[in-house]
């Protein structure tokens, strides 16, 4: 599931949410998308299985659709660029990802903290060093 760390769930959620509204947009603006109704309690299922098929698609780059109408050209359009801002995020996320630090930094932040803090020192020359930003040296010698 490390797959979908680059995003947090709220984003993905937003994402496919997005599609569905697109996928609405579509059925609306592009009449080669709507068959014919199916018999039924859900006559429009199929119609609406294949608008959200085109734009999952649309945003996987393997868009099929001939689009016909204006209105329908410039719903494409936003598409596209909701796409291409989806997918460049999570690439810029994902490479973000993987590169961060394994290295996990314990004690003090910032300068306020150092203040509060505990040094521990080996050699006593590093405790007259480290004595004014701390609170306490403790010296092993």
């Amino acid at each position: 599931w490390r797959l979908f760390d680059p995003f947090e769930p709220q984003v993905w959620v937003s994402i496919i949410a997005t599609l569905f509204l697109f996928s609405l947009a579509l059925l609306l603006l592009e009449p080669s998308t709507r068959p014919p109704p199916e018999p039924g309690p859900w006559p429009m299922s199929g119609a609406f299985v294949g608008a959200l098929y085109h734009t999952f698609s649309t945003l996987l780059s393997g868009e099929e659709l001939q689009w016909r109408t204006g209105p329908g050209r410039i719903l494409r359009l936003g598409l596209l660029f909701f796409a291409i801002l989806t997918t460049s995020t999570y690439t810029a996320n994902l490479a973000a990802f993987f590169t961060a630090p394994g290295v996990v930094y314990y004690g003090p932040q910032d300068m306020a903290q150092l203040r509060l803090a505990k040094a521990f020192v080996v050699e006593a020359e590093e405790a007259v060093q480290v004595r004014p930003f701390v609170a306490e040296v403790v010296a092993a010698y």
